[in-house]
């Protein structure tokens, strides 16, 4: 193997460990954070249990986003462009178009895989749901927000880390194509994680599985297309259609 091969490898793992870390960090420090400031004032207990995640996914979000890209600027004077955040012209009819018939290709691809797995591994579950942070939702204002989290905020705030400062910065370091499977991998990764049980972390294996394959057409739309428009739009209709799923089609059904 050449000294090259090695030297990318090592730059490519340090960049994923790098954003990683610190998304999850930055999660674990603002949960200790809002628990202690729970304990010190009680009385916030009592806001709405939707706006407190929609604040908290807001600053998560926001704070993994300058530190990831802030430090190697203050550390190493590396600049973040608009063109590595894939952001450097303006949204074109195209990006639209093939955001939305990306659509196709994810549910396929997404499908083909659990398919797959399911036929190699039989301790996949197709079904198992997804854990998210909203529940028992009954107000106008909690599913606005829960909207707003899901549908707006996390396309564009994971489309600007992942697709946008990750891939962005893997592609110089790494073939494209590499690159693509990378950010898909790690994308993956961070949803297998649910909620804690007696036996600690649930993995969320289907979920990981579907959220590969939608990493997967997420970042080939950045190659493609030279930008994050399109797979934010993708992004976008692919969480509002599980969201009407989890949300709206249960609460119109329980009216029939």
């Amino acid at each position: 193997m050449s000294v090259s091969f090695w030297d990318s490898t090592r730059k490519a793992l340090i960049l994923s460990i790098w954003v990683v870390a610190v998304f999850l960090g930055v999660q674990f420090i603002l949960s200790f954070v809002y628990g202690g400031i729970l304990y010190a004032i009680p009385a916030l207990a009592d806001v709405n249990a939707a706006v407190s995640v929609t604040i908290f996914a807001a600053l998560v979000y926001i704070c993994s986003f300058l530190i990831v890209t802030g430090v190697p600027v203050l550390l190493h004077r590396q600049k973040v462009s608009r063109s590595l955040l894939g952001i450097d012209r303006n949204l074109a009819w195209s990006d639209i178009g093939l955001g939305f018939l990306a659509v196709l290709p994810y549910f396929l691809l997404s499908a083909g895989l659990v398919l797959v797995v399911s036929a190699i591994w039989s301790g996949l579950d197709p079904e198992q749901k997804q854990s998210i942070p909203f529940q028992d939702l009954t107000t106008q204002l909690e599913y606005l927000v829960a909207f707003a989290t899901l549908v707006v905020l996390a396309p564009i705030a994971e489309e600007l880390l992942f697709r946008g400062y990750l891939q962005g910065s893997l592609r110089k370091v790494m073939n494209k194509w590499s690159a693509v499977v990378l950010t898909a991998v790690l994308f993956g990764s961070l949803h297998l994680m649910g909620d804690f049980d007696e036996n600690g972390v649930v993995l969320q294996w289907a979920a990981g599985i579907d959220t590969f394959a939608l990493g997967l057409v997420l970042a080939s739309l950045r190659e493609f297309t030279g930008s994050v428009y399109a797979g934010i739009l993708l992004h976008m209709l692919k969480n509002a259609i599980a969201f009407y799923f989890l949300f709206i089609y249960p609460m119109m059904a329980g009216t029939l």
